[in-house]
């Protein structure tokens, strides 16, 4: 039976022809598709029949040759589905290598469509993706070293350039195996779990250290696609929900963000050169937010911290409080710009009493009048 490659029961032989037709697979059209899915499910249902390996291990006895003992028909049953499925594990092979995944989906679809034993799949994956899933480890291990080295004053840009750099490592890498292995039934699915807690670590730092929920909420997103154990993925998904309710207030703090239309007004209204007085009182009057937001500083961390753990319940006082803070703080600019017009219209008051003042004294520097100079002479 010929199904683009020739089956040959030496597997040395059948080996051979196999490297020697390399290429072939890419001119398979239907039809030898049909013919070999075909003879894959009668090998599969062959393997699952006892009195096939009864009729198999009686011919082995009549035989009676010490090369062949008994003892080895348990060693062709655990072959023999290996031996049927190699053609297409070593056209995977070769399609991975030529980065041909259109191909690589073929073969892989082909396999996996089959109720074929998960060793025999996890042993046949776990060869053709030995390379990925070193890359894989590797990579995940030397970011894991970088992201522990991390300092308190550490740049947003250095983090964001580590994640960049490793995102772009593993990428394809991710992809190509997610075409062989879609089941996740060998070591890459493993590996994928260590490149998903990576990006878990990623998006803690940016969340508690950078504050910027929204990039966080992406890493963390891309965490949870690429993890492939179920525990891993129910897991993260927690933190998904934990940085979205971060996300989500931070955009209320934004919504109430202070300094009204109302307010903006009056400060335009104020002279320039008032703002020497209003520059010091509207100092004090938000010093205490100053010192809070600067006395806060990084800590090692394991998790993502309080912001995204607040009920809704109390970022709802938290808004409303912020939103009474916003209020007060109007009402005493208010005041502040009452009391500079006041100052004012007393200064304006007192420039005309000093003009007056002066009209008075107009002509004192050309003699004392008449009238009072006869009044001496008396």
């Amino acid at each position: 039976m010929k199904c683009g490659v020739n089956l040959i029961t030496q597997k040395s032989e059948r080996k051979e022809k196999v490297i020697k037709s390399r290429g072939s697979d890419s001119a398979l059209n239907e039809s030898h598709w049909k013919n070999w899915r075909f003879a894959v499910s009668k090998f599969v249902i062959l393997n699952s029949s006892e009195y096939f390996w009864l009729e198999v291990s009686r011919m082995i006895k009549n035989i009676n040759d010490p090369r062949l003992p008994e003892s080895r028909i348990n060693d062709l049953k655990n072959e023999f589905l290996l031996e049927v499925t190699e053609p297409n594990l070593e056209f995977i092979s070769r399609a991975l290598s030529s980065k041909d995944h259109e191909r690589t989906k073929w073969h892989s679809n082909l396999l996996n469509g089959f109720s074929l034993p998960s060793s025999i799949l996890k042993d046949g994956f776990n060869k053709i993706l030995g390379y990925h899933i070193d890359s894989l480890n590797k990579y995940c291990a030397d970011t894991g070293k970088e992201i522990s080295r991390f300092k308190d004053d550490t740049e947003k840009d250095l983090v964001f350039g580590v994640y960049s750099r490793f995102s772009d490592q593993v990428k394809d890498i991710v992809y190509e195996g997610n075409l062989v292995d879609i089941n996740c039934i060998s070591d890459f699915a493993l590996a994928r779990d260590n490149v998903a807690g990576v990006l878990r670590n990623f998006s803690v730092e940016v969340h508690n250290r950078f504050h910027d929920y929204k990039k966080s909420y992406e890493i963390i997103t891309e965490a949870v696609e690429c993890a492939a154990s179920t525990y891993l993925k129910q897991r993260f998904e927690k933190d998904v929900e934990a940085v979205r309710r971060s996300l989500v207030t931070a955009e209320a703090h934004k919504e109430q963000a202070p300094t009204s239309k109302g307010a903006k007004d009056i400060l335009k209204s104020i002279p320039w050169w008032v703002w020497v007085i209003g520059f010091f009182v509207v100092t004090s009057l938000f010093s205490n937010n100053n010192s809070t937001k600067s006395s806060s500083s990084y800590t090692p961390l394991t998790s993502y911290k309080s912001s995204g753990s607040a009920s809704l319940s109390a970022l709802k006082t938290r808004i409303m409080a912020l939103k009474s803070s916003v209020e007060n703080k109007e009402a005493q600019l208010k005041d502040l710009a009452a009391q500079i017009k006041s100052k004012e219209s007393e200064m304006a008051s007192l420039k005309s009493s000093i003009e007056s003042v002066e009209s008075q004294y107009k002509y004192s520097t050309y003699g004392v009048p008449s009238d009072v100079e006869a009044d001496y002479n008396v």
